[in-house]
């Protein structure tokens, strides 16, 4: 976990941002869904982007993430 969560500063700060972000162990659909609770989200935003490898992996999970949302999805 600590590994992925290193991966994930590197890359935000790679790309010149400051997006918050969370990494969890749990299946991708009660991940989201938890840390969109913990940081009492409006909305949650999906993008497909052009992004491979795990990140695009998330786009299988869509159904799962909307199922389980306390809040809208945006799907982009």
């Amino acid at each position: 976990m600590e590994s992925a969560r290193t991966w994930l500063r590197e890359l935000v700060a790679g790309e010149g941002t400051d997006a918050p972000h969370a990494v969890s162990d749990r299946p991708v659909g009660e991940g989201v869904r938890d840390e969109a609770v913990r940081v009492k989200a409006d909305l949650i935003v999906l993008g497909r982007g052009n992004a491979q490898g795990a990140v695009s992996r998330l786009w299988s999970h869509l159904y799962a993430v909307i199922r389980e949302a306390p809040c809208p999805v945006l799907s982009i």
